[in-house]
């Protein structure tokens, strides 16, 4: 589709479905307690738009009518504006670090890695406690900056949903379009599906804020969470794909960090492990992720760095293996 936006959701509707969309955000925008009965089937608009912090992205029916209440957290304007301004301020500056000059891929890269290192996966449970009904039918929803992109960005703590908006918010500065994603199986958790220089792929900045096994307390970047595609996800436990929007008929396992950036291998090849770990220790990195075809080989590969080069290693999932340099 020509003329793309970094909005999934609006790039799939024609141009009178375009417009119900806009007068949705407009209505969250302008904090309109009720929602319009012409506008009920476009509501989803509002999960394009992380900006829009002070709404809950919920919808509740007023009683037996047809009246449907908007949700919103409980700020007023005043902490609303000084919210936006430190949001902003934030903002800001994560995207004078951006690569302005990278791919698409890049850009999503510095997103992915820089949540991991910024937000702490912390739920705001006070916040989450207050919830009241008005007379008219509208709703109190109490704070939780935890589900907003104020808790990752000015906060740095966030749960799931804190940090998909935030990497959605972001990428969007970005220019890049993305889809904020939530599903369950067994327990309901968010990711992303961002459209990286032409192709599609899965990214879940949530579990990309890794702790180590084998090193208690030490936090790292994992990268077995960027660049999935529909069958990674198969594998993994709590993204079942969720039926809210058509979605892209096929995904790229060209996004893999690891086969992007030369950290894969079909077999067990001594040399080449010898060259990530040099490669590694050069960058003074701390440790060595690397992936495999399927855990024979990863098991190969893990003796090898243990005992030809006295590394501590930890498997993860997916043929993955985390050596510790230092």
């Amino acid at each position: 589709m020509e003329n793309r936006t970094p909005f999934y959701r609006r790039n799939l509707l024609d141009d009178a479905g375009r417009e119900r969309y806009d007068r949705v955000i407009e209505a969250i925008h302008a904090r309109k307690k009720h929602l319009p009965d012409d506008l009920t089937g476009a509501w989803t608009a509002v999960a394009d738009h992380p900006e829009l912090f002070w709404a809950t992205g919920t919808l509740e029916k007023v009683g037996d009518s047809d009246t449907w209440s908007i949700g919103y957290y409980s700020l007023a304007d005043d902490e609303i504006a000084r919210e936006r301004a430190e949001i902003d301020r934030v903002t800001r500056m994560l995207l004078d670090l951006a690569p302005s000059d990278g791919t698409e891929w890049d850009k999503a890269l510095y997103v992915y890695e820089t949540l991991a290192q910024l937000v702490d996966y912390e739920e705001d449970e006070e916040g989450i406690a207050t919830e009241r009904i008005a007379s008219d039918g509208s709703w109190d929803h109490g704070r939780d900056w935890s589900r907003t992109i104020y808790g990752p960005l000015v906060h740095h703590r966030a749960v799931c949903t804190g940090y998909t908006k935030a990497a959605q918010y972001l990428l969007q500065q970005l220019g890049v379009e993305c889809l904020h994603l939530s599903g369950a199986r067994g327990t309901r958790h968010c990711w992303i599906l961002a459209r990286l220089d032409g192709a599609y792929s899965f990214m879940d900045v949530t579990w990309a804020n890794a702790t180590s096994k084998e090193r208690p307390g030490v936090r790292y970047v994992a990268h077995d969470y960027f660049g999935l595609t529909y069958a990674d996800l198969a594998e993994l436990p709590h993204h079942e794909i969720p039926a809210v929007v058509p979605l892209p008929e096929e995904t790229t396992g060209g996004h893999d960090w690891f086969k992007r950036t030369d950290r894969f291998a079909d077999t067990f090849d001594p040399a080449w492990v010898d060259g990530a770990v040099e490669r590694a220790l050069a960058s003074h990195a701390g440790y060595l992720e690397l992936k495999f075809a399927n855990d024979d080989v990863r098991d190969q590969a893990e003796a090898y760095l243990s005992g030809h080069h006295g590394l501590v290693c930890e498997q993860r999932r997916l043929g993955i293996l985390t050596a510790w340099l230092g």
